[in-house]
Formats: structure tokens, sequence, C-alpha cells
């Protein structure tokens, strides 16, 4: 799946200016965390104004910007532009030193972006396929069910045509939490409850109302015994139990401080 992905998106996105399309649409406030905080020093986004006034960046036009008590927020959630973070770092460099601008929005910003997105798809693939394996699905039905997951659902879509949305990292994110506590409840370990979390931390960040999967827990324990013996782990070890909230906690701390930076207050 690796190749098809990324032969299909350096096709359809990243030759002559198509790579202006790879952020579009709630794509747009996503992202727009990331030049707000390390280029323009700007959470109230006012940059944004002479960026959609360009007429070659045709996928500025939409506004993600909202008035909360006056002041301007981001209606969108930071996850998706905190999982980016590094690629966009990537791409600033790139950009540095092929002597594009260093505005955020130029070549290599984009195309790093979906490289992360591709990253991610990947990601939760391996995730998904270890999940398989823990229901002794055998290889050649794991594979199969991962081609089909990837091209015959919109996953497909959201990593080669529509790189920039919330969808491939939620993919992620959560068959890494289901991964982990499926783990947890066979063998619980510190290890595998602190991965969970943070990967609960990070389905808040980017889309909170997917935090529902929490709800999912005692399926995944697979059985009466599974879920017993998680409980009494956590009962057993309340200090690994609160270590293990502290990664979701202060994921969920991002937001909230950008909250408190824009409008004065946390919520």
């Amino acid at each position: 799946t690796a190749v098809i992905l990324v032969w299909v998106s350096a096709n359809l996105k990243w030759g002559d200016e198509r790579w202006n399309n790879i952020i579009g649409v709630d794509g747009n406030g996503y992202y727009a965390y990331l030049p707000a905080v390390f280029i323009y020093n700007d959470l109230s986004f006012g940059f944004f104004d002479d960026l959609s006034k360009d007429e070659t960046r045709t996928d500025l036009s939409y506004n993600y910007r909202v008035k909360y008590d006056e002041k301007i927020i981001n209606k969108y959630f930071a996850g998706t532009a905190l999982a980016q973070l590094p690629f966009f770092c990537m791409g600033h460099f790139a950009n540095w030193l092929t002597g594009n601008p260093l505005d955020g929005y130029s070549v290599y910003y984009l195309i790093f972006i979906q490289v992360a997105t591709l990253f991610y798809a990947l990601l939760g693939q391996y995730f998904l396929m270890r999940v398989l394996r823990e229901f002794q699905i055998s290889e050649v039905v794991n594979a199969f069910v991962i081609f089909a997951v990837v091209f015959g659902t919109s996953l497909f879509h959201y990593i080669v045509d529509a790189p920039s949305m919330s969808h491939v990292y939620s993919f992620a994110f959560i068959n890494l939490f289901v991964f982990s506590y499926m783990i947890f409840f066979k063998q619980p370990s510190f290890r595998f409850l602190l991965l969970g979390m943070f990967a609960f931390g990070m389905i808040l960040l980017i889309r909170p109302v997917n935090g529902l999967v929490i709800l999912s827990l005692p399926f995944l324990a697979g059985n009466s015994e599974n879920l017993k013996n998680g409980a009494h782990y956590l009962i057993n070890h309340p200090l690994h139990f609160l270590l293990s909230i502290l990664p979701a906690f202060l994921l969920v701390l991002v937001q909230m401080i950008i909250y408190k930076i824009q409008t004065g207050n946390f919520l």
C-alpha cells in the first residue's frame, strides 16, 4: 500500500503548482496553528488575511476563524497540527535550503504535510495489522483487510486528495489506542497503559468527540477475566494509573493554553 499511496500522492499533488491544493477547507484551520506559533507569533491569525488575498492560493479562501468574547479563535483543535509538527520543521528546513519563502505556505511546507499524512496512514495500518494478529487472523487475510480498508473506504481519499484533514490522524491514534489496551488487558503493564493514554490524549486533541473510544475499553479486554486483571493492576498500582493520565492531561492542556492566550480563559 505504501508504494501506491506515495505514487498517487506525488502524481496528484506534488507536481507543478498542484501542491497549492494540499491544504484546503477544514485543513486550513487544523494546520494554521503551526505558522501562527512558529512563524508569525500570532494566535489571532491576522496573517491569514494577507495570505488569503493571494489569488494563487485558491484553497486559502476558507475562513476557520470565529469570534469569542470579541477575540478571534480558531474553531478547529490543535491535535492535527501537533502531529504534523516534525514534518512542518522538515518543510521549513527544505524551504530554507532551496531559497523558498519561509511563510508557512510555500512548496515544501505543504508537500511535507502530505508526507505527514502518509506517515500516519502507514502507522495506523501497522497498528491495525497488530490488532488483527491479536485475533489470530492469518497473514493473508490480514493483508487483504489492510488493503480493503485503505483502498475500499474514504481513507484513500483523505490520504491522497485531502491530506490536511484530521481523519487519517484519528485513524492512526485510534488504532494505537485499541492495540495498546488489547495488550494491556492480556498482560497488564505500565508501558501499554501509558502508551494507550498518550494515544487517548492525541485522539481528544485531534477531535474531542472521538474520545468516545474510551467506552470501548471493556470490549477490548476480550473477556471478564482480562477486564478484572486490568482493574486489579490499576488498583494495585495507583501511581502508575496517575502517571498514565499525565500525558493525556498535558496534551489536552495544549488546547487550553492556546485558548488562554487567545481569550484569557482556559475554556
